[in-house]
């Protein structure tokens, strides 16, 4: 899906397909601490409630790689979700979350997240990237826990192996 160069609503975003399911993909156009004004901004605009999102975002305490499908719970310190959850009132709408790790060279953890992976870590963030895009597919076509059960074993197999 391309997006098209849409701009409004605190986003790039598009819509398409996947499968069936008719999705809107967005970029926030917002700074991560505020992302969820974009996501309500969008939720709103087409009489969507926090049910239909699906978040994909970072996780400092996941090993690089492995993804995590959560459909409620807390921010875990990540400001973009609590961001979320401030402007959606809720904790009930779907995560994937994206395991970069934590830094191996003594940088502070916001140049860590800022920055580019490591050079040693190009291949796998590559993989990743491709699980990610599997997983979503499966969490808009299949729901979230059938994504839960499809991807959180392989994954960890995968990265531990």
């Amino acid at each position: 899906m391309a997006l098209g160069g849409r701009r409004g609503l605190k986003s790039l975003w598009g819509r398409g397909r996947v499968g069936e399911r008719p999705v809107i993909l967005a970029l926030p156009q917002t700074y991560m601490n505020a992302s969820g004004e974009a996501a309500r901004a969008l939720l709103r605009y087409f009489d969507l409630g926090p049910e239909s999102l699906v978040a994909v975002h970072d996780d400092l305490d996941l090993p690089l790689g492995r993804l995590k499908v959560v459909v409620k719970g807390g921010s875990g310190g990540h400001k973009g979700v609590a961001s979320l959850q401030a402007e959606l009132g809720t904790e009930r709408f779907v995560r994937l979350k994206v395991g970069i790790g934590r830094p191996e060279q003594g940088e502070s953890v916001e140049d860590y997240v800022l920055g580019r992976f490591y050079p040693h870590q190009r291949e796998r963030v590559v993989q990743m990237v491709h699980m990610a895009a599997d997983c979503l597919e499966a969490i808009l076509g299949e729901g979230a826990h059938a994504a839960m059960q499809k991807f959180h074993t392989a994954l960890k197999e995968e990265v531990e192996g």
